[in-house]
């Protein structure tokens, strides 16, 4: 449902892509991995804008033309027990537009962990607990939201800085 300035829907994106990749199962299934390397081709990509349509009122995107995606990925997941799971993940790639410049509102990196455990006996039957962190590099934002500059300036693009950020959660 991306709709233009104007509230008229946007093309569908067209793309082709190349992902190379090995996974594997070990122990039984306790110990499985993922590695995939990737590169991939789009069109009519949408791409939010900042502030809302004077026509609509509503958020708007822009077809930004063609973008490539490069890169990599992987996946590590281990259960020492029935009951409990651990799992780390990276990514580490780029996206860019026809030019060649970084897409708005993209990352370079993200690697996280994460852990759950679930009770399977006595009154705790049926809980599951768990927590893990994520750490998002290079992102990267030409747009820089819902600021106000003064006419005439243009804002350069703005990469935030990457830190860990951490979940806990629970649930029955």
């Amino acid at each position: 449902n991306t709709r233009d300035i104007n509230g008229v829907l946007l093309p569908a994106m067209f793309g082709k892509g190349k992902e190379y990749g090995i996974k594997t199962a070990l122990m039984g299934g306790k110990l499985s991995a993922t590695l995939s390397f990737f590169d991939m081709s789009l069109t009519n990509v949408a791409v939010l804008q900042a502030g809302l349509s004077p026509v609509t009122g509503i958020a708007y995107f822009t077809a930004a033309g063609s973008q490539t995606q490069k890169g990599w990925d992987a996946t590590l997941s281990y259960a020492p027990t029935a009951n409990w799971q651990l799992m780390v993940t990276g990514y580490d790639g780029t996206v860019k537009d026809q030019n060649g410049n970084l897409l708005n509102n993209t990352y370079k990196s993200l690697y996280s962990f994460f852990t759950r455990y679930q009770f399977t006996e006595g009154s705790l039957k049926g809980l599951s607990i768990g927590g893990g962190g994520s750490k998002t590099g290079g992102n990267y934002f030409t747009t820089p939201g819902s600021y106000v500059f003064p006419v005439g300036v243009t804002p350069g693009p703005i990469t935030l800085e990457s830190v860990w950020n951490a979940n806990l959660f629970a649930s029955y």
